[in-house]
């Protein structure tokens, strides 16, 4: 755990990350300026998801996680930007 208690939501000892824009869990590295970082997509229910934001807040790499709501939106999201 990184005590980056900024970025979950906490409900009844559930965490969950804190997406403000609805969409992407930002790490400290960037939360000041959400344009310096990099979005990082994965899908299904957010494969290794936890081990990647502990990665992304102890090293301060500015990558901004999203989960893709399906393989199509996966597939598809990083030819459309």
């Amino acid at each position: 755990f990184t005590g980056d208690m900024d970025g979950v939501v906490n409900n009844s000892d559930v965490y969950s990350g804190r997406c403000d824009d609805g969409y992407f869990w930002l790490p400290p590295s960037c939360r000041a300026n959400a344009t310096r970082c990099v979005p990082w997509l994965t899908g299904g229910t957010g494969w290794d998801l936890e081990q990647f934001m502990q990665k992304f807040t102890i090293l301060n790499m500015p990558l901004a996680i999203g989960i893709a709501a399906s393989w199509t939106d996966y597939a598809q999201l990083p030819l459309s930007v």
